[in-house]
């Protein structure tokens, strides 16, 4: 059974392989003698049609631009990032309330984490003290920190 499994996704694997290989290839349609016969080389002179169905895909010239225009806008991207970062850091420096609130929600984060570890590790007597604990902690978080 593991076998035939085997043997059938190498097969669906084979057959995908050779699809996606083919549809990057030039392909020509030829029409001779009432005939249509599709190659992947040009059609012999003479009364014979030729249409290219597909191409090769983008050139090594156009390949290099994108990649030329990716680090560029990579390298801008990551500019504009840091002048960002830059001006919240100086607004934040700027503003001690600000700082004060991050600093409390900072606090009252670890108040509340340390009340859920208590409560998981709280026997059966002492569950009830530390659930109400734990969601005074909950709700004072959220009371500050959770309004942006």
């Amino acid at each position: 059974m593991m076998k035939s499994r085997v043997t059938f996704r190498l097969a669906v694997a084979v057959v995908a392989w050779c699809v996606i290989g083919n549809a990057w290839s030039e392909t020509f349609r030829c029409e001779a003698d009432g005939k249509t016969i599709y190659k992947d080389e040009p059609c012999v002179a003479g009364r014979q049609s030729q249409i290219l169905i597909f191409d090769k895909g983008p050139s090594a010239e156009d390949r290099a631009a994108a990649a030329a225009r990716l680090r560029d806008d990579k390298a801008e991207s990551s500019a504009m990032q840091h002048e960002r970062e830059k001006r919240e850091q100086v607004a934040f420096r700027a503003d001690p309330d600000r700082r004060r609130e991050v600093n409390a929600c900072a606090k009252l984060a670890v108040r509340a984490k340390r009340a859920h570890e208590d409560y998981g590790t709280a026997g059966l007597r002492e569950q009830a003290k530390k659930r109400v604990r734990m969601l005074r902690a909950d709700e004072d978080y959220a009371a500050l920190c959770k309004k942006r």
